[in-house]
């Protein structure tokens, strides 16, 4: 009894971590890390991410950290190397319009610069616009 109590330990799912909240719609992921790691690797995260096995091609990937000047790095990458349909670097800058920002990068990798008190809207804007995204991309 004992071993197949340990076996059934062995293969329960891990509990859920709220170290870095995410949420996924469609084909595409947003993980706001807030302080919880550097900046400096946002974009390195979501480069792995995009490049694993685990992840769905063609899904987009958004990562958000917070930087010590009260400020919000933000990295955007899509999963897998064959998609040719989305723009990056459009995606964000219609975010930062409406939002505030700075945006650069390019097709396939793309980041932003928001103001840390305005990542609660950037989030909301950035749902409807990889949603959007997500839909075109699957249509095409």
């Amino acid at each position: 009894f004992h071993s197949l109590f340990f076996f059934f330990l062995m293969i329960r799912r891990p509990p859920r971590s709220t170290l870095f909240p995410y949420t996924t719609l469609f084909r595409s992921t947003i993980i706001n890390t807030k302080d919880n790691i550097l900046g400096t690797i946002n974009g390195t995260l979501a480069s792995i991410l995009s490049k694993s096995n685990k992840v769905k091609e063609g899904t987009l990937i958004m990562a958000m950290a917070q930087l010590v000047d009260n400020t919000t790095k933000v990295s955007l990458r899509i999963a897998g190397r064959s998609n040719k349909t989305i723009d990056l670097r459009k995606i964000l800058s219609s975010i930062i319009d409406d939002v505030g920002g700075e945006t650069g990068g390019h097709r396939l990798a793309a980041g932003a610069i928001i103001p840390t008190e305005k990542e609660d809207m950037f989030v909301e804007k950035a749902k409807v616009a990889l949603k959007k995204a997500a839909m075109e991309e699957v249509i095409l």
